[in-house]
């Protein structure tokens, strides 16, 4: 009850406040099922609501479209009732505007189908299991490592994986498009090993399970950056996850040496030991059943599959054969789908429990990740966070409420978050110091004095030179800079000799990115364009961008100092501005260490260069007798020509520049412009291109235009005159009175008429016919059955 209230609260301020808002209904829209979009407000009018500012049909006119689309609207609210959601023409940008606000909300559809995703990790593949022929597709896309942990956005169709070896997370759509490196997981002397991973289309967030530092993180769909370390205590081996975004709590396994299931809000609070196991015991992947509240599990060490109640009651065996490895586990339908190290076949059964079987062909070596997708089950909710304030990271909570949290490095204060620059204290030690750049350092001279104390005080040097003014035990150094990298040694003399410690400092930075500010390409010819980037630890990962919406992802899968964009063929339309972004993870040797996502760029205008094919071109132009004509030269080029000359049909020059005119022409001609184009690439040689238009010029006929003009005028006074003499005609025939006369086409004399019958007598036309009651106008008719 109390969730109910916090959720009403919540979803009526935008009301009470008078803000104009956007909602659906669903919340999140499906291909093919209905759907409502409406835009409300309680000050002023609401006027248009519409997909990317393209018109909605008129549907108060029977419009074409109208069956797609039923629109509804009062002063204050207007609602389009979608009957058959399209992906393609319904997601995107809707724009609602009043007579006093505009705004705009993405709207995104979830496509139809069902289908399994999972990661196989010899192979560096992605597979996708089609439900209904159960045949298995590797997706056509680049790895750069083998994959492990994965899970789907449905309403963006982009899958994240986890590639252990490289360190990183990457995404791309089931295409193999749009791909990227979501976040670098390993940081300074660290390692990574995403093992679990799962997605909340509904908040908009990523978690993952990372063993190698043991911790537990979210990051935001919408800005990879904001990324934060929930849990960093108390975890030994992490591994599956899963979610109840409505419920605002989250499940994960540790198979570590006092297994376990936990439970804790989403954003980490609240947690505590769900469910205690055997010790020893290999708890993986599990799953969770919102409708029925039923949470599901595999051990790989007792090969059971396991399901208790979200209330802890219940639990229970729902298989357990010898010689199997079970590693992941998804709930479809009523089946459960697991894989299996040691067989070749996905496995499914009954939710409930009952036999297993194979499912699909024998494709498989060792599957780790696994997610099912159906487009009949998609969860729907509504965000917690939808009218939160929150600036970097807002995080669900239990009974409907959230927290706002800060990514790694940043820390909550007033509200906002501003970066962390407190002071880090290291010890000196054997392993090696990371401090972040710009952040204050402490160095302890670390070694036991305690039962004597220095006879003098301590000395420091950096790399074998003594630092004068530091004689203390603690080594300063404000805002730390890349020249502070090396190693610092301290001693101090006592009683029983000289203690000798010392530390490798090793600043680490954001990428520092370098680029040509323009280069010039010409047309049809390939652009090799390069980043360069230094930085410390080294970048995980370029994303280049371009203009007019180019996809480039499939350009930058490979990792090292520099990028190179390579287009081949590049076409005029691609010219524009560039942008190489360069990524790295960074974090500081402070416990307990926090990775930090960092993100920079630079950009380069690109320049194509083209100029006409053909060495020849020709026009012509018609003008009237004794006019001026004012020609330009029709080149289109870049850069524009450098120079011009105009000839005359004789071979003489008349002109230098890129108008020519002529004054009082009575005659036809014919002018030639010949022009110098210079193609001066970045890369590559100097092209001079010449170029000749001829431009013939013709004098328009008057004659025959007058000529033309009297044969209409004639035409239009012909066919009056025999639109009156028609008129005359039928009405002397009494058209217009409604009585009609016989026309005697050989006068009166009835003898000589052409219709006269084979003996020679002639008959009135009208003696022969019915009566008409139209004849006699006096005489109104009667039906004969009256």
């Amino acid at each position: 009850m109390i969730r109910i209230l916090l959720l009403l609260l919540n979803y009526l301020l935008i009301p009470v406040v008078g803000k104009p808002y956007i909602e659906t209904n669903p919340p999140i829209l499906v291909e093919g099922n209905s759907a409502a979009i409406t835009c409300s407000t309680l000050t002023g009018s609401v006027t248009t609501l519409n997909n990317n500012g393209v018109p909605l049909p008129d549907c108060t006119r029977g419009t074409v479209g109208c069956d797609l689309y039923i629109v509804s609207k009062t002063r204050n609210s207007l609602t389009v009732n979608i009957t058959s959601v399209s992906r393609e023409r319904d997601a995107g940008t809707w724009i609602c505007k009043g007579s006093d606000f505009s705004i705009a909300q993405n709207i995104r559809v979830v496509a139809r189908g069902e289908f399994l995703l999972s990661a196989e990790n010899p192979r560096f593949a992605l597979f996708k299991t089609d439900m209904r022929t159960r045949i298995h597709s590797i997706l056509n896309m680049i790895l750069g490592g083998a994959p492990g942990a994965l899970s789907y956005d449905p309403t963006t169709n982009q899958i994240y994986w986890g590639e252990n070896r490289n360190d990183i997370i990457r995404t791309a759509d089931t295409e193999g498009n749009m791909a990227e490196v979501v976040t670098g997981t390993a940081s300074t002397n660290t390692t990574s090993t995403v093992d679990g991973m799962a997605v909340d289309y509904i908040n908009r967030l990523l978690y993952y399970t990372d063993t190698g530092p043991d911790t537990i993180n979210v990051l935001s769909l919408d800005n990879y950056d904001y990324r934060l370390t929930l849990i960093d205590t108390g975890l030994d081996e992490p591994r599956g996850i899963a979610l109840l975004p409505n419920k605002g709590r989250m499940y994960w396994t540790d198979w570590g040496i006092h297994a376990k299931i936990e439970v804790a809000d989403m954003d980490g609070s609240n947690r505590r030991i769900f469910l205690s196991l055997e010790n020893g015991t290999w708890p993986n992947g599990l799953t969770i059943d919102s409708q029925r509240n039923v949470l599901y599990w595999v051990n790989a060490k007792s090969d059971t599959i396991e399901s208790v109640n979200l209330d802890g009651t219940n639990r229970e065996i729902l298989l357990q054969r010898n010689r199997t490895h079970y590693f992941a586990i998804v709930l479809m339908g009523d089946y459960l789908y697991f894989n299996d190290w040691l067989s070749p076949y996905m496995k499914r059964m009954k939710k409930t429990g009952g036999p297993r079987e194979n499912f699909g062909s024998p494709l498989l070596i060792r599957s780790l990740g696994l997610y099912a997708f159906n487009s009949s089950e998609i969860e729907q909710g509504i965000s917690v966070c939808k009218n939160s304030n929150c600036q970097q990271l807002c995080l669900p909570k239990q009974i409907g409420m959230f927290s706002c949290n800060c990514t790694n490095g940043f820390i909550l204060r007033n509200n906002k978050c501003v970066e962390d620059k407190s002071k880090n204290t290291l010890k000196t030690s054997k392993n090696p110091l990371f401090v972040i750049k710009g952040r204050d350092l402490d160095i302890v001279c670390d070694f036991d004095i305690s039962s004597q104390m220095p006879t003098s005080g301590y000395t420091w040097t950096k790399e074998g030179e003594v630092v004068n003014g530091q004689t203390g035990k603690v080594f300063s150094i404000k805002s730390v800079e890349m020249s502070d990298n090396g190693t610092y040694s301290c001693s101090a003399r006592t009683d029983t000799g000289t203690r000798n410690s010392s530390a490798d400092i090793n600043i680490v930075y954001s990428p520092i990115v370098s680029m040509p500010s323009s280069i010039k390409v010409v047309e049809n010819e390939t652009l090799s364009l390069l980043c360069i980037a230094t930085a410390n630890p080294s970048v995980v990962h370029f994303k280049w961008s371009g203009p007019s919406n180019l996809d480039l992802s499939r350009y930058h899968f490979q990792v090292a100092s520099n990028s190179t964009l390579i287009l081949p063929y590049i076409r005029r339309t691609m010219a524009g501005e560039y942008t190489c972004i360069a990524a790295n993870t960074i974090a500081t040797s402070t416990a307990p260490v926090k990775p930090i996502t960092t993100r920079k760029y630079n950009k380069t205008h690109v320049d194509v260069l083209y100029a006409p094919t053909d060495s020849m071109s020709q026009e012509i132009i018609t003008v009237k007798r004794k006019s001026n004509v004012k020609i330009i030269c029709p080149v289109d080029s870049n850069p524009v020509p450098s120079t011009y000359q105009w000839y005359d049909v004789d071979g003489k020059e008349v002109g230098s520049i890129k108008e020519l005119v002529v004054n009082d022409v009575t005659t036809g001609s014919t002018f030639t412009c010949v022009v110098s184009i210079k193609l001066e690439p970045t890369n590559g040689q100097v092209r001079n291109i010449t170029h000749k238009v001829t431009i013939t010029i013709n004098i328009l006929n008057t004659v025959t235009y007058t000529g033309t003009i009297i044969a209409v005028v004639i035409t239009l006074i012909i066919i009056i005159i025999i639109g009156v003499i028609a008129i005359v005609l039928l009405y002397r025939r009494g058209v217009f009175r409604g009585v009609t006369i016989p026309f005697q086409r050989f006068g009166k004399n009835t003898d000589n008429s052409p219709f006269a019958n084979e003996d020679g007598n002639t008959k009135n036309e009208s003696e022969n016919r019915t009566h008409d009651p139209y004849i006699n106008l006096g005489q109104p008719s009667v039906p004969s059955n009256i």
